[in-house]
């Protein structure tokens, strides 16, 4: 061969092996050098996407489903309609979406730039749709690009669209501020917002489901999830609360409340302007079991449907017309209890000596304060006449514990505080003035004194405010009134329904104040094993001497039982052979005097400006007369006389339980009750 061709092909040679070299260091750039950014491009590629499961349910003591779980139709919008810059599908679509809905463009805009749906989630934009744009969604899917419909679970109520709102609250989205405090909560996921709802929300929400999407660079999910991590249902919650007893607790609460409303206001009557009926707006009932704490039934009126979009109507449901429907008022209302509070004076008397069981006094209606601070006089609505503990308590004789309400503040201004304050000890004890502990917001109530009254008077001068600036020592002291008022449950005291349930119920078990329990079991229903909520004691060994005890319940017994009973006329027709009922009305004094009124109300629309609390509270059932088994309290705002409109409320529900012939609310006159 030539030496030119060795040459040429030499040269030919080195350019293929070079070439080929090449080659070979580009391949291992790209399959070897690089092999940790393509993963790392992959990885980004993918996400993950959390979907709440199904809440626990909510059950009444036997099972009974109060709060479920329905599939609802939902109407949403994928990340790709969402996204902003597809303003040319948002133009498209956010019309036709409003026409098909029947809402406005600013709705379904809203919808979709909701905040709290992540990226990566579909936003709802109408639920619970009509089978008109079911049909359609599913019919004509071309016609709308980025839309589904998606079967979401939400919440029902079986046993009753207006069973215990207050007790088992409501849930809403989760707002910025919620994931603050539960940086584990899902930013399109539900949370409790009330009630049972929110207090047992951890218990209730559940495992969130996940999936592993694939997503491209604009940032739509693209084909099926990758992995999927299926989520698990959240607990059930199992109540203390009878369905039925509560059913029927609300309608005789509201149908009392209905009473009051066409009854004589009499105070405005006596004082020259009838025509006027009580308002009665609000009301409150509860059950407890006396044995250990359990609520029975808690109802709160005005009312709400479970069902209700609290979120959409919470202005309108917070109107003060609507006198504020999401209120438990069992557990967070406030109240002077009124003669209810006899309970304790009585007990505060016997016990430092003030008064002995079978002492008398004469009750003439009237009763002039004896210290010399404070000579005025405080009336009653009736002369009871001569009066031992019994007969005060049957009789309701307010002259008879003014008396002991002063000379317990003679004591207290001796120097003798342990006697003194024998009233507010007591009902320390008894758990006024202090939350009972239970399982929903609550209120702590108001045992004043005179350590109360200065530091209150002080805090109000230092806001400019002299409400109470009178005599010579400057701001007024605690004085005889202060304690007069005090024992017959007046004046600046304040308890809620519940805490007086609980006292009258540590009375009829001899001792035990328990807290109030909503709850008894949590159950989860993936392996059917539960969690129980012991009872607790919050106090016991509260002493009450046997022969105060037979005392008392004799009074008590009198009260529904004896024509000069207080509510005798509401329990007349009772069968108490078969059924005992002990009872006490209170009649609870609120609201501007007449002559205020008259003079300071536009229109004289002196039916909004006065009204007593109605209250009563009544004790029954079981084995044992000696320690019933239940305590039933009404309250009815602004309602009147204890007797007249609570204690029917009271019998009706006694009668429900005791499984008797329930008796309508009677048209009881003002003239038969106190």
């Amino acid at each position: 061969m030539p030496d030119t061709s060795r040459v040429r092909l030499s040269i030919v040679g080195v350019v293929v092996m070079a070439l080929f070299c090449s080659l070979l260091a580009r391949l291992w750039f790209l399959q070897v050098r690089n092999s940790t950014t393509n993963v790392q491009i992959n990885d980004e590629s993918i996400r993950t996407v959390h979907n709440d499961s199904p809440r626990g349910l909510i059950l009444d003591r036997s099972g009974t489903v109060l709060a479920g779980n329905q599939v609802v139709w939902t109407v949403i919008a994928d990340p790709a309609l969402r996204n902003k810059n597809n303003a040319k599908l948002r133009a498209q679509m956010v019309p036709k979406l409003a026409r098909l809905l029947g809402e406005s463009d600013a709705q379904v805009t809203k919808a979709l730039n909701d905040e709290r749906v992540g990226p990566l989630q579909p936003a709802a934009i109408a639920q619970n749709v009509s089978p008109r744009v079911r049909t359609i969604l599913s019919e004509q899917s071309h016609d709308y690009p980025h839309v589904a419909l998606q079967a979401i679970d939400e919440r029902s109520y079986p046993a009753g669209a207006t069973v215990a709102p207050q007790v088992l609250g409501y849930t809403g989205l989760v707002d910025s501020a919620d994931l603050k405090r539960h940086p584990d909560y899902l930013s399109n996921g539900t949370i409790g917002r009330a009630g049972i709802e929110q207090v047992y929300d951890s218990e209730l929400r559940g495992t969130p489901s996940t999936a592993e999407v694939n997503v491209n660079p604009a940032g739509v999910v693209v084909g099926s999830p990758v992995h999927t991590i299926p989520g698990k249902p959240g607990h059930d919650v199992q109540l203390t609360i009878d369905a039925g007893v509560q059913r029927s607790v609300q309608q005789s609460l509201q149908a009392g409340i209905a009473q009051a409303q066409q009854e004589d206001n009499v105070d405005l009557v006596s004082a020259g302007f009838p025509g006027h009926t009580y308002r009665a707006p609000a009301g409150s009932a509860v059950v407890l079991d006396t044995t250990n704490g359990n609520v029975v039934a808690m109802a709160s009126y005005p009312t709400y449907p479970n069902s209700a979009n609290i979120s959409a109507e919470y202005n309108s449901l917070m109107n003060p017309h609507n006198d504020d429907p999401l209120l438990n008022r069992v557990t967070s209302g406030l109240y002077a209890p009124g003669s209810t509070f006899k309970l304790i004076t009585a007990q505060a008397a016997v016990d430092t000596g003030t008064r002995s069981i079978d002492q008398t006094i004469d009750d003439t209606g009237t009763y002039t304060a004896t210290s010399s601070l404070d000579h005025k006089q405080f009336g009653s609505p009736d002369k009871a006449g001569v009066v031992d503990l019994q007969e005060a308590i049957t009789k309701s004789s307010d002259v008879y514990f003014y008396g002991i309400g002063d000379l317990l503040y003679q004591q207290w201004a001796a120097g003798n505080k342990a006697s003194g304050y024998a009233i507010q000890n007591l009902a320390r004890d008894f758990g006024f003035g202090a939350k009972t502990k239970v399982d929903v917001d609550e209120s702590a109530g108001l045992v004043p004194d005179a350590e109360w009254r200065k530091a209150f008077v002080t805090h109000e001068h230092n806001l400019g405010i002299e409400p109470y600036k009178s005599n010579e020592q400057g701001y007024i002291q605690w004085e005889p009134g202060d304690n007069i008022n005090l024992s017959v449950g007046q004046g600046d005291l304040l308890v809620t329904p519940l805490q007086l349930a609980d006292a009258y119920a540590a009375f009829a078990n001899g001792g035990t104040l328990w807290q109030p329990r909503l709850v008894q079991k949590i159950v989860d229903p993936s392996n059917n094993s539960a969690k129980t909520i012991a009872t607790q004691a919050l106090r016991s060994g509260i002493n009450v001497r046997d022969d105060l005890r037979q005392a008392m319940l004799q009074g008590f017994q009198g009260v529904v039982q004896q024509t000069a009973g207080t509510a005798y006329a509401a329990f007349q027709g009772f069968n108490f052979n078969q059924n005992f009922v002990y009872g006490k009305t209170g009649t609870a004094q609120v609201g501007t005097p007449v002559p205020q009124c008259i003079s300071t109300t536009p229109g004289h629309q002196l039916d909004k400006c006065i009204g007593d609390t109605s209250w009563f509270v009544g004790m029954f059932g079981g084995s044992d007369q000696n320690h019933p088994r239940y305590v039933v309290v009404v309250n009815v705002e602004q309602g009147g006389f204890g007797g007249r409109i609570a204690a029917p409320v009271a019998r009706q529900i006694i009668e429900k339980m005791e499984h008797l012939p329930e008796t309508p609310i009677p048209d009881i006159p003002a003239s038969a009750d106190r």
